[in-house]
C-alpha cells in the first residue's frame, strides 16, 4: 500500500491568527522552532499560510521596518552594534499584522493523498510545506495536519 499524507503528517498543527503581529508571528516561530504556520481568522476558519520567506519579504519592501534580515531572526543585543534599534525594530513589526503579508489559499491535500503527489505540489509550487485538510470540509477547510520538508526527508531514513 502506497504511504499517504496521512502516514507521515504533524497531528499537531500550531496556528497563528490573522490578527497577530509580525513581532508575535516571529516569537512564535523561535519559541516552536518552526519556519511558518497556518492562519486563521477569528472564527478558526483556514485563510493563509505565513512563513519566514514572508518576514523577510516584508523586510525587502519596508527597510523602514528593519534593516537587515537577520534583525528577524535575533533577539541579541549584538545588533545594537551594527547600528540597529532594536526598540524601532520591534514596534515596527509589531504594527504589521500576519493577514497584511500572508500567503492566501495554501496548498492543502487530503489524507489519504499519496506521498509522490504532494513531493510534486511542493515542487511545482516551491513551497516548504502542505497542510492537509478533511475532504468533507472542503467549503470551509479543517486542518488536520501538517507536512514539511523535514517529514519528507524523513521518509529517506
Amino acid at each position: 500500500m502506497a504511504t499517504t499524507a496521512r502516514d507521515i503528517m504533524q497531528s499537531e498543527v500550531l496556528v497563528l491568527n490573522e490578527s497577530d503581529s509580525l513581532l508575535e508571528a516571529h516569537q512564535f516561530f523561535a519559541r516552536h522552532d518552526i519556519t511558518g504556520a497556518p492562519v486563521v481568522d477569528d472564527n478558526g476558519r483556514l485563510v493563509g499560510v505565513v512563513s519566514i520567506r514572508d518576514l523577510i519579504r516584508t523586510e525587502d519592501e519596508d527597510p523602514d521596518v528593519s534593516r537587515t534580515v537577520a534583525d528577524y531572526f535575533s533577539e541579541s543585543s549584538a545588533y545594537a552594534n551594527l547600528g540597529v534599534d532594536l526598540d524601532r525594530l520591534r514596534e515596527g513589526l509589531s504594527e504589521i499584522l500576519v493577514g497584511e503579508v500572508m500567503t492566501e489559499d495554501p496548498i492543502c491535500v487530503g489524507p489519504d493523498t499519496p506521498i509522490n503527489e504532494v513531493v510534486a505540489l511542493i515542487r511545482k509550487h516551491r513551497i516548504h510545506r502542505v497542510l492537509v485538510v478533511s475532504p468533507e470540509s472542503a467549503r470551509q477547510p479543517e486542518i488536520e495536519g501538517i507536512i514539511s520538508l523535514f517529514d519528507l526527508v524523513s521518509l529517506l531514513e
